[in-house]
């Protein structure tokens, strides 16, 4: 009884807090990913609003469904960063973003109110030489602060605009307190043009298989039965029986939101109507098909898989030949004994 009085009264803050809150602040909460303070940090500090509409990727190792490490290299290669490559490695990259959407990022200034404002200045400085916002005190403020334990005595909240930028571009943000000249606040955004990749891949016949794997995709892991084996069940079949009629291709990276599309041989873009990380293909004929797979944020980059559905023996060539021969046959031993009728009449 005690737990659902504490369930029921956390969803009454919850309930609270938004109708405090205006709408496009809330969006804020519900539809990006935004930096949550430590225990360490001290206002002011930036704030990121990033879309969350693909957050991270995750792969199959040592019996476990985790974040992929290996975005650590991918990301190395691009930048040659090695402090960058350090952080990610150690996990310490509480002021590094990625983002691998063209959606707009929003910036807030958590401790910067119109009460203390031309004591802060902040700018923006692109892949570390241009400046496309130069310093400048902020002029634009939130009613609404962020709730996080830090903002509830403070009266407002900046609001530094919003940013976009191309793939493989990183913006730097910095706050500079005025009265100590030091740079108080530095974030930095990177932005990844991601290609889909696949993960898995499950016939009609392995769906069992993929509820299990789709039950524990996020935080389940723990819950896992001690006789499963994940790695058993993150197959990329690329051949599947004649049986196969429909066939689910579970992704590498997490979506949030209706953003992926496919296209089957040489059909049309069609979206794929869920909002999780999977493609589900019906009716398939036998043979062999290409699928490929973007997502809508950025249509330019595109996986491709090529697989194929085994034919039913009666489509098979061998059938199909036997099935001639015995025609041919029975077309010779049909002529033949029609031309001797006509030449016993004869």
């Amino acid at each position: 009884m005690k737990f659902y009085l504490i369930v029921f009264t956390i969803f009454c803050c919850l309930q609270e807090a938004q109708s405090q809150m205006l709408p496009k602040i809330w969006d804020y909460y519900s539809g990006y990913h935004m930096r949550v303070p430590s225990d360490n940090d001290t206002k002011p500090f930036l704030i990121c609003a990033i879309p969350n509409r693909i957050t991270r990727q995750a792969i199959v190792k040592d019996n476990r469904y985790v974040t992929d490490t290996v975005f650590a290299d991918y990301i190395f290669s691009i930048w040659k960063d090695t402090a960058l490559y350090s952080q990610m490695m150690k996990r310490q990259n509480r002021d590094i973003y990625f983002t691998f959407d063209t959606a707009a990022i929003h910036l807030f200034a958590q401790g910067v109110n119109k009460e203390n404002a031309d004591h802060f200045r902040y700018r923006f400085i692109k892949n570390d030489s241009l400046v496309i916002r130069d310093w400048t005190k902020a002029t634009n403020f939130m009613r609404q602060t962020y709730i996080s334990g830090y903002g509830e005595d403070d009266s407002s909240m900046a609001f530094l605009g919003e940013l976009r930028s191309e793939f493989r571009s990183k913006i730097k943000l910095e706050i500079e307190n005025l009265d100590s000249n030091k740079i108080i606040s530095t974030t930095t955004i990177y932005w990844i043009e991601r290609v889909p990749e696949l993960l898995a891949s499950f016939g009609n016949q392995h769906f069992n298989e993929f509820m299990k794997v789709f039950r524990n995709r996020a935080f389940a892991i723990r819950e896992w039965d001690k006789s499963d084996s994940i790695e058993a069940l993150f197959k990329l079949r690329s051949v599947f029986s004649s049986s196969t009629k429909e066939i689910i291709f579970f992704l590498k990276d997490w979506v949030n939101g209706n953003i992926i599309e496919y296209k089957l041989d040489n059909g049309d873009w069609t979206p794929s109507n869920f909002e999780f990380q999977f493609v589900w293909l019906k009716e398939l004929l036998p043979g062999k098909h290409i699928l490929q797979i973007r997502f809508n944020v950025n249509p330019k980059t595109v996986c491709h898989f090529e697989f194929e559905i085994l034919p039913n023996w009666y489509q098979t060539g061998w059938f199909k030949f036997v099935v001639a021969i015995a025609i041919l046959t029975m077309a010779g031993f049909i002529f033949l004994l029609f031309r001797s009728r006509r030449q016993r009449k004869l």
